[in-house]
C-alpha cells in the first residue's frame, strides 16, 4: 500500500465500536491495490455472510478496514459514515473524500467545512440524494437506523416500489415507501421473516450489503459470484527469508493466539533450531529462529544452506478451524545484502530505520549529513527496526538518514545509502481497539506506542462505568493494555469504558502528547462452555518425565492426584510431582523411577478444569514410552558351573554390543580368545564359557567380570564406564524379579522370573499357611511367570510369603540353574470386595452385600448409604466429583467419603422419587481403590437394610405437636380480643406442616405454638371513670398549682379487658393537659398508664378534671 502520513491513516480509522474510533475509509491507493494484495481482515473471514459484498466494496474503494487489521462488522454506522460510503459508491468523492463532481449546495449547520464527510454530504445534497433535519442540522455523529438507511439507499440509487405488499409489521410512516422499494428490488428480505428492524441501528456489515445491492440495482457494478467458503486450514508454503526468519503462509487468516504460540512450531531435534517468536499478519506467520546449542546471540541462527524439518500443529484459523499436524522441509539460504526499506517517524526526536531482514550487527547512522546528532540507537541483535534518538527535533519537511555497515546473519553488510523521508508532526491520538476478551480479561491494542495507561488518573470499567465492582486492574506490555476484572463480564454484547478521574489530569498519550479521549469499546463476548481435553499423544521427555498437553489453559493440572500412571501389567507407578512445561498448555509429569520402554496408560482425572470452569472428562490415554532409560548390569553373576557364568542385564540389549569381547575383562585382563559369549533370554543376559580355555579349572573366590559400556536395544548406553560383576563361589539359584510375586486372585499367585523357567512342578513352591494345588506358566519376551493355584482362598488383602521348596526342586532356567528363594513377600493385586453380612439373623437365609441405607435424621427420607468392604480402602473425599465414584438408582450423590473399610454416600432422592426409608436402590461404585491402589472398576449391589433411629422420636414429636394444637384450639380464643400481630403469629404456628420435617424442627414448631399462645396481647376495651376533683375556690382556698392537683389524683385505674375481665393498672404519671391555673374554670389532666405485657391500650385514655370554683 502506498505510504500515507500517520495522521491521514488515523483519520481513515476513527472509532465506531468505541467512542475512540469512527469508521474507516479506503484510501485511493487501497482500492487500486485491493485485488493485487488480496485484502483480508482479522475479524472478518471469507465465510462471513457478507464476505462477497464487503470485499467487492473494498475493491471499489467504497470501504476499508482499520489499522489493526480488523473490519468490525458489528460496529454501528453513523450518518456521516453512511454519507461517505454512498458518495464514494456514486463517484461523487474519491476514497479520501475529495470532490469529483460540481456542487452547488453547502452542507449543514453542524457539518463545518473541513469535516471528513463535508464534501460527501454536499455532493449528495446537490444531487438530491440526501436530506437533513427540520432544524437545519445533519447530525453526522448520530447512529443511523435501518429505517433511515432505507431512505438513504432508495434515494441514492433511485429505487422505486413496484408493489404495495411486503411481510413487515414494524414499518414507520416515514420509511415505509423506501423499505417497499428495497423489498421490490430484492435488496432486503428483512431482519426476520416479519420485521424489517426499522428502529434498530444498522451495522457495518449490513450497510455494506445494502450498498452493494443498491449499486448492482443501479447498474454501477456487476453482481459477483459468492465468495467460496474456506473451512479447512492448510499450510500453503514454508520458506526461509534469510538465516533468521521462516515465513509460513496459510490458506486463510490465522488466529493470533495460536498462530503466535511458539510451542506450535518445532524443528527436528538434530537441527539444533527452535522458534523464538512468531508474528501473525493475516494469513502469514513469520517465525524467528534461534540455535539451541549456543548462548552467543550473534550465532543464534540457522547455518547457510542448512536443511531442517519444521513441524506445525495446534494452529487455528480466525474462524476456529484447526490445522492438521504437518511437517515441511526448510532450506536456509541467504545471498542478499540487507537493505533499508523505509524510515518512520517515531517521536518528536526519534526516527525508526526499517531493514529488509534482521541484523546481527548495528550499522552507523547520520541524520541530515551529521548536522543533527544521533545520540543513541536501540539496536539489539536480531532487530529489523532500529530507532534513532536525535539531538534535536527536526523541522517538518524533507530530511535524510545515511546508513552504512552492520551485517545480517550471513555477514552481508548494508551498502551505504542515503534515504530521504518526510518528517511530519503527529497530531493524531493513538487508536485503541479490542484484541481479545474473556469473562475476566480484555486486551486492548494500540496502533502506536503510548504512555500513562497505568496512571492513577486512568481507569477502565466494564458494563457500569464508575462502579468499583467493575473496575479493571491494568497492566501494559508493548502496545497492549491488559484489563483484568474481579467481576466477570456478562456474555453477549459488552462494553469496556475508558474513564479519567480528572479530565484535566494525566491521560493516555503518544510521544507527541496526543491524548486518547475517554470513551467506550464495544465487543461481543462468547463464553467458553467446552470442556478441555488431552489434545496430543503423551510424550516421553526422558526416562523419568512424561509430557501431557491440554487443548487449552487449565488449572489443577499441576496436582499429582489428578493423574494415574500404570505399566503394561497394571502396576501403578509413583508420581513425584507435576511441573508446567515450556510448551503451551503442557505439563511435565516427573516420576520417582525410570520408565522402561513399552506400553503404559495414563489416566487424567476430572479435577482438571479450564479457566471458564469446564471440567475435563476423565480420560485414559494409552501410549508407548520410548526407551530412554540407561540399562544396568547386575552386580552379581549367576554361576552355572565351575566354568560357565551368566551376566545379567536390566533389559533386552543390543546383541552386537553384549557379544563384543572387547567389552569384558576377567580379573582386569582381556578375555582369553577361547572364551565364548552367547546371548540368552532375549538378549537380557550373556553366558561367558571358559570351558575351552587352556589351564582354566574353575572360578575361585574374588573373581570378577568387568563389563564396559554396552547398549540396550534402543541404543542407550550403560551409565558406568565399567561395571564390576562378582562371581559367586557356589552354583547360583534363581529368585523372582523385584516385586514379582503377586496375589492376582483369591486362589492364585503369580511368580515372575526375568528368564525362561522350565521343568517346574507344584511341590517346587511353598505358600505360607496354604497349599499349592497346581501350577502353570505364561512366558512372554523371555520372561516366565509361574502361576500357583492355591488350595484355600485368600482374603482380599492377604500378602502371604512365598518360597521355593527346600529340596527336590526341578524348576530351572535353560542353563540348568535351579529356582531357589525364601520368604518373598507377595503383593496384593486384588481389588477390594464388598463385605457380606447376615442382615436378618436368620441362618436359613443367605448373607447379603453390606450396603446399608440410612435415614439419619428420622424424617422418613433416605439420606445416607454406607458400603462396607473386606479391607482398608484408600482415603477419599469428593463432593463436586462424587458422580465419578458412585451412583445410586433414583438418588443424586452429593458427597463420597472413603475411610477405613467403609464408603459413606450422602444422597437425596431425585425429583419424583419417593426416597422413603423402604427404598432398596441399586448402588454402583467405581474408581475406588484399596490401600495398595487396586482399583474397583465397577461394583454394584442392592441396599438391604434401613436404619432410622429417629422414627420413635419423630412419632413422639408429631404427637406432642398435635397435642399442643388441640390444647390451644380448646381454649376457644376469640380473634377480636387480641392484637392482629399476636393473633397472626398464633395462626402461623398452628398452621405448621410437620410432613417431612425432622424431630428438631417439629419440636421447635411445638414450642412456637406455646410461645405464640402465651404471647397473645389482649385489647383494653375501657377504663373506669374518675369523678371531677374539687380544686377549691379562686382566691380563697384553690389548689396552688398543677403539682398540688396531681397529688390529689388517683395512682391506679381499673381497666376492663376485651374478654370482660378487669385489671387494676398503675398510673405512672399525670400530665397537665390544659395548663392549670388557680382561677375559676375546669382543667383536664391526662394519665400515663403502665400497661403490662400481654395488654394493649387499644387507643383508650384516662383523664381527670379539676374544677376551681368562682370567688
Amino acid at each position: 500500500m502506498a505510504y500515507q502520513p500517520k495522521s491521514y491513516r488515523k483519520f481513515l480509522a476513527t472509532s465506531v465500536a468505541a467512542a475512540l474510533v469512527a469508521t474507516s475509509v479506503a484510501p485511493a491507493a487501497f482500492a487500486a491495490e485491493a485485488k493485487k494484495e488480496e485484502v483480508s481482515f482479522k475479524d472478518f473471514g471469507e465465510n462471513h455472510r457478507a464476505a462477497k459484498e464487503v470485499y467487492t466494496l473494498v475493491e471499489e474503494g467504497v470501504i476499508g478496514g482499520f489499522p489493526d487489521g480488523t473490519f468490525r462488522p458489528d460496529a454501528e454506522v453513523t450518518r456521516a459514515q453512511a454519507a461517505l460510503m454512498l458518495a464514494r459508491s456514486l463517484g461523487y468523492v474519491n476514497a479520501a473524500g475529495e470532490l469529483l463532481v460540481e456542487v452547488d449546495a453547502d452542507a449543514f449547520s453542524d457539518l463545518p467545512e473541513g469535516h471528513r464527510a463535508y464534501n460527501a454530504v454536499a455532493a449528495l445534497r446537490t444531487n438530491k440524494k440526501i436530506g437533513g433535519f427540520p432544524d437545519g442540522t445533519f447530525r453526522p455523529d448520530a447512529n443511523i437506523t435501518r429505517g433511515a438507511m432505507a431512505i438513504m439507499v432508495a434515494n441514492a440509487y433511485e429505487l422505486e416500489a413496484t408493489s404495495e405488499t411486503n411481510p413487515f409489521t414494524d414499518l414507520g410512516a416515514s420509511s415505509a415507501a423506501a423499505v417497499q422499494a428495497l423489498y421490490d428490488n430484492k435488496i432486503t428480505t428483512g431482519a426476520t421473516a416479519t420485521t424489517f428492524g426499522t428502529n434498530a441501528n444498522i451495522k457495518r456489515s449490513d450497510f455494506s450489503v445494502f450498498t452493494y445491492r443498491g449499486m448492482v440495482a443501479a447498474g454501477l457494478i456487476e453482481e459477483k459470484a459468492p465468495v467460496a467458503p474456506v473451512t479447512e486450514l492448510k499450510v500453503e508454503s514454508v520458506s526461509a527469508n534469510n538465516l533468521k526468519e521462516v515465513v509460513v503462509t496459510f490458506n486463510q487468516e490465522v488466529d493470533v493466539l495460536t498462530g503466535e504460540d511458539v510451542a506450535n512450531y518445532t524443528f527436528n531435534t538434530t537441527s539444533n533450531l527452535e522458534v523464538a517468536s512468531a508474528v501473525v499478519t493475516g494469513n502469514v506467520v513469520t517465525l524467528t529462529v534461534e540455535r539451541t546449542n549456543t548462548s552467543v546471540a550473534a550465532d543464534e541462527h540457522a547455518a547457510q544452506q542448512q536443511v531442517a524439518d519444521l513441524t506445525i500443529q495446534n494452529v487455528e484459523s480466525a474462524k476456529g478451524a484447526e490445522l492438521a499436524k504437518v511437517t515441511n522441509s526448510v532450506r536456509f539460504i541467504d545471498v542478499l545484502a540487507p537493505e533499508v526499506v523505509g524510515i518512520k517517524v517515531a517521536g518528536p526526536r526519534q526516527v525508526t530505520v526499517v531493514f529488509s531482514e534482521p541484523l546481527k550487527s548495528n550499522p552507523s547512522y547520520k541524520f541530515d549529513g551529521g548536522t543533527n546528532t544521533v545520540v543513541t540507537t536501540d539496536f539489539t541483535v536480531g532487530a529489523r527496526e532500529v530507532t534513532l534518538t536525535l539531538g534535536s527535533q527536526p523541522t517538518e519537511g524533507l530530511h535524510t538518514v545515511e546508513v552504512e555497515g552492520g551485517s545480517d546473519y550471513a555477514n552481508f553488510k548494508v551498502d551505504k545509502v542515503v534515504k530521504e523521508f518526510n518528517f511530519v508532526n503527529d497530531t493524531a491520538a493513538p487508536v485503541l481497539s479490542v484484541k481479545s476478551a474473556t469473562p475476566t480479561t480484555v486486551v486492548l491494542v494500540a496502533d502506536e506506542n503510548f504512555v500513562n495507561a497505568t496512571n492513577s488518573n486512568v481507569q477502565f470499567y466494564h458494563t457500569v462505568k464508575g462502579s468499583s465492582a467493575y473496575r479493571a486492574n491494568v497492566s501494559v506490555s508493548g502496545r497492549e493494555i491488559t484489563l483484568t476484572f474481579a467481576t466477570p463480564i456478562p456474555e453477549g454484547n459488552a462494553k469496556v469504558f475508558l474513564h479519567y478521574v480528572n479530565e484535566e489530569g494525566t491521560k493516555i498519550q503518544d510521544a507527541w502528547g496526543n491524548k486518547v479521549a475517554s470513551g467506550e469499546f464495544a465487543f461481543n463476548l462468547a463464553i467458553d462452555r467446552t470442556a478441555p481435553t488431552v489434545s496430543e499423544d503423551i510424550v516421553t521427555v526422558n526416562s523419568t518425565t512424561l509430557r501431557v498437553t491440554f487443548s487449552e489453559a487449565v488449572t489443577n493440572a499441576n496436582v499429582a492426584s489428578n493423574y494415574e500412571l500404570k505399566d503394561a501389567d497394571g502396576n501403578i507407578l509413583s508420581i513425584n510431582r507435576i511441573e508446567a512445561a515450556t510448551q503451551r498448555n503442557a505439563y511435565n509429569i516427573i516420576l520417582n523411577n525410570e520408565l522402561e520402554g513399552g506400553t503404559y496408560t495414563l489416566k487424567v482425572k476430572n479435577g482438571i478444569v479450564d479457566v471458564a470452569g469446564n471440567k475435563l472428562v476423565e480420560v485414559v490415554k494409552s501410549f508407548f514410552a520410548e526407551d530412554k532409560k540407561a540399562p544396568t548390569v547386575t552386580g552379581t553373576a549367576q554361576r552355572i558351573n565351575d566354568k560357565k557364568v551368566k551376566v545379567l542385564f536390566s533389559e533386552s540389549m543390543d546383541a552386537a554390543s553384549i557379544t563384543n569381547k572387547a567389552n569384558y575383562f576377567y580379573n582386569s585382563s582381556a578375555l582369553n580368545s577361547a572364551v565364548t559369549i552367547t546371548p540368552v533370554d532375549n538378549n537380557s543376559a550373556v553366558i561367558l564359557d571358559f570351558t575351552n580355555v587352556t589351564g582354566f579349572t574353575a572360578f575361585v573366590s574374588g573373581d570378577t567380570i568387568n563389563v564396559g559400556r554396552v547398549s540396550d536395544a534402543a541404543g542407550n548406553l550403560t551409565a558406568r564406564q565399567s561395571t564390576p560383576v562378582s562371581i559367586p563361589t557356589t552354583v547360583s539359584t534363581l529368585s523372582p524379579v523385584e516385586n514379582g510375586v503377586k496375589v492376582v486372585a483369591k486362589n492364585r499367585i503369580e511368580v515372575t522370573f526375568n528368564q525362561i523357567i522350565r521343568n517346574y512342578k507344584a511341590s517346587d513352591f511353598l505358600v505360607a499357611d496354604n497349599t499349592v494345588s497346581s501350577v502353570s506358566d505364561r512366558t512372554e519376551n523371555g520372561k516366565t511367570t509361574i502361576i500357583l493355584t492355591l488350595g484355600t482362598d485368600l482374603a482380599t488383602d492377604a500378602t502371604p510369603l512365598v518360597s521355593s521348596a527346600g529340596s527336590d526342586v526341578t524348576a530351572e532356567n535353560t542353563q540348568g540353574i535351579k529356582v531357589g528363594f525364601t520368604n518373598a513377600l507377595s503383593i496384593d493385586k486384588l481389588a477390594p470386595e464388598l463385605a457380606l453380612v447376615d442382615h436378618d439373623n436368620d441362618p436359613d437365609t443367605d448373607t447379603v452385600k453390606n450396603i446399608v441405607i440410612t435415614d439419619s435424621n428420622g424424617n422418613g427420607v433416605v439420606d445416607t448409604i454406607t458400603v462396607t468392604f473386606t479391607e482398608t480402602l484408600e482415603t477419599l473425599t469428593a463432593s463436586s466429583t462424587a458422580a465419578n465414584y458412585a451412583t445410586v438408582e433414583g438418588f443424586t450423590v452429593a458427597r463420597v467419603v472413603v475411610s477405613g473399610t467403609t464408603v459413606v454416600l450422602t444422597v437425596a432422592p431425585k425429583t419424583g422419587v419417593d426416597g422413603s426409608s423402604a427404598a432398596t436402590p441399586t448402588v454402583t461404585l467405581k474408581n475406588i481403590a484399596d490401600a495398595q491402589g487396586n482399583l474397583i472398576t465397577e461394583l454394584s449391589g442392592n441396599a438391604f437394610f434401613v436404619i432410622h433411629p429417629g422414627v420413635a422420636a419423630l412419632a413422639a414429636a408429631i404427637a406432642a405437636f398435635n397435642a399442643e394444637v388441640a390444647r390451644v384450639e380448646g381454649l376457644n380464643l376469640v380473634e377480636a380480643n387480641y392484637t392482629a400481630a399476636s393473633w397472626t403469629a398464633l395462626e402461623t404456628a398452628l398452621a405448621y406442616d410437620v410432613a417431612g420435617k425432622t424431630v428438631a424442627q417439629i419440636n421447635t414448631a411445638t414450642q412456637a405454638i406455646t410461645n405464640a399462645e402465651t404471647g397473645l396481647v389482649m385489647l383494653i376495651s375501657s377504663f373506669a371513670s374518675i369523678s371531677n376533683l374539687d380544686a377549691g375556690q379562686e382566691g380563697v382556698n384553690a389548689l396552688a398549682n398543677a403539682a398540688a392537683v396531681i397529688a390529689e389524683l388517683p395512682t391506679t385505674i381499673v381497666a376492663t379487658l376485651a374478654d370482660g375481665s378487669t385489671q387494676t393498672l398503675d398510673i405512672a404519671s399525670w400530665n397537665d393537659t390544659d395548663g392549670y391555673a388557680n382561677t375559676e374554670g375546669s382543667y383536664t389532666f391526662t394519665a400515663t398508664v403502665t400497661v403490662p405485657a400481654g395488654l394493649d391500650l387499644n387507643g383508650q385514655t384516662v383523664t381527670a378534671v379539676a374544677v376551681v370554683a368562682a370567688p
